[in-house]
């Protein structure tokens, strides 16, 4: 009996033994493929024209979480300069591995950058992923930059106007501001505004006017551009049949700024949208979720709150325009290829996203975070609106500005009606469309 106790002792240890070797052999090769990951990130440079200092808090932050990022580098470039710098990094074979694009930049680039196809990343797991806004980076080929920012417009609204005008809250519906308009906007005895409800109707002094409209007409189910698969190409949304035209957008915009319309609350004459609702003398501004540092710093004193865009009442359609930003991959054969897809990865990740979502005071790109509530009044507010939002492929950003500018001022100027104004903008546009 002792002898065969001691045959199962000796067993025991055996299989301990054994399986600490295998142990053993597990972590070699666990720190083994740790390793070679290493090699694969390798280096990978970053361009953009972001702020350096912020993007090297976030590459710290990304550092911290992974040591494989250690030679992940950013380099700051000019706005105004920076689609040369591309160009001319393309034609040298010095491209960086990575280049941010927003929404305005990338159909400048898409015969210079790479397309991820769906093979490498699922097209169902960047819908289920990103914001909706994103979707424009999606081809019929494959993913054309991953998401790193967001900026959806909002509706900041004067408190002391609303409580002087007894209104309680915001309008949810843009036909609200009918009513309102008579509550709030306020003129002399010479039909001159001494307080305004809204500033629309004008293009010079009305600050986002494009984004404002892109918003209306998104609203009534226009998505302004779109990919033809037909023809390989991209082109504006045409109403139809089966899509309504988004022209009662242009009509409810330029109502306000009518002197013979009961609502009349803005023109041409007045200051700048933006410096009169810093004033206090404008109830209510159309901006950016990035505005409200802005707002709080040049007017500390204004009393004033954020709510959601309104919606069209029976649509109910929450669309809000917003502009987005995301990580491209160069064509080049001097890119580091697979480094830079895991970096761009990196940076749309939970970790990096809420990190970047706290230092900007903006929303995070990805669904999963913008389901939760933040504790932060105005962040709750931009958190819906970035799930709320869409956005557009814009062919020359400086151009469709010149195009929505002329469409409005025709219809204000009594030279076109808004059906007739919008075509002309979208022929013009299409023109850019095929300048690729």
């Amino acid at each position: 009996m002792k002898k065969n106790r001691s045959i199962f002792q000796w067993v025991v240890l055996g299989v301990f033994f054994f399986l600490a070797l295998i142990g053993f052999l597990l972590f070699s090769n666990y720190r083994g493929s740790s390793q070679r990951e290493k090699v694969q990130i390798g280096q990978v440079n970053i361009w953009g024209t972001l702020d350096r200092s912020l993007m090297e808090k976030v590459l710290t932050r990304l550092r911290e979480s992974n040591s494989i990022y250690q030679k992940v580098n950013y380099i700051e470039k000019s706005k105004e300069s920076y689609q040369q710098d591309i160009l001319e990094a393309l034609a040298a074979g010095e491209a960086p591995d990575l280049i941010l694009l927003s929404n305005e930049e990338i159909f400048h680039n898409l015969n210079k950058i790479r397309i991820i196809p769906y093979t490498s990343f699922n097209q169902r797991d960047f819908l289920n992923s990103y914001s909706d806004a994103f979707n424009i980076f999606l081809s019929d080929r494959g993913v054309l930059a991953f998401p790193f920012i967001i900026d959806p417009m909002v509706m900041y609204y004067n408190r002391s106007i609303f409580k002087t005008a007894a209104v309680p809250l915001p309008p949810k519906h843009w036909q609200e501001f009918f009513k309102l308009s008579k509550k709030i906007t306020i003129l002399d005895k010479n039909e001159n505004i001494k307080r305004a409800t809204i500033a629309f109707g004008e293009s010079s002094n009305v600050n986002n006017f494009k984004e404002i409209l892109s918003t209306l007409m998104m609203q009534l189910g226009n998505r302004i551009v779109v990919w033809d698969p037909s023809n390989y190409q991209y082109t504006t949304d045409r109403w139809g049949t089966d899509s309504p035209s988004p022209a009662p957008a242009l009509l409810f915009f330029t109502e306000f700024s009518n002197p013979t319309s009961q609502f009349y609350s803005w023109n041409r004459s007045m200051p700048d949208s933006l410096d009169y609702f810093l004033s206090g003398r404008l109830a209510v501004y159309f901006g950016f979720a990035s505005e409200a540092p802005k707002i709080r710093f040049k007017n500390p004193n204004l009393n004033f709150d954020v709510a959601e865009i309104p919606s069209v009442e029976k649509i109910d359609n929450k669309t809000v325009f917003a502009k987005v930003w995301g990580f491209a991959i160069p064509k080049s054969s001097s890119v580091n290829v697979d480094g830079a897809f895991r970096v761009a990865l990196a940076l749309s990740s939970d970790n990096i996203q809420d990190f970047l979502s706290r230092e900007l005071k903006l929303p995070p790109v990805r669904k999963n975070l913008l389901n939760q509530r933040p504790s932060d009044a105005f962040m709750d507010i931009f958190y819906r609106e970035a799930v709320y939002a869409g956005s557009f492929i814009d062919p020359d950003w400086r151009e469709t500005e010149k195009i929505f500018k002329f469409m409005i001022e025709s219809i204000t100027g009594g030279r076109a009606a808004p059906g007739e104004a919008l075509k002309t903008a979208f022929d013009e546009i299409d023109i850019l469309l095929q300048r690729k």
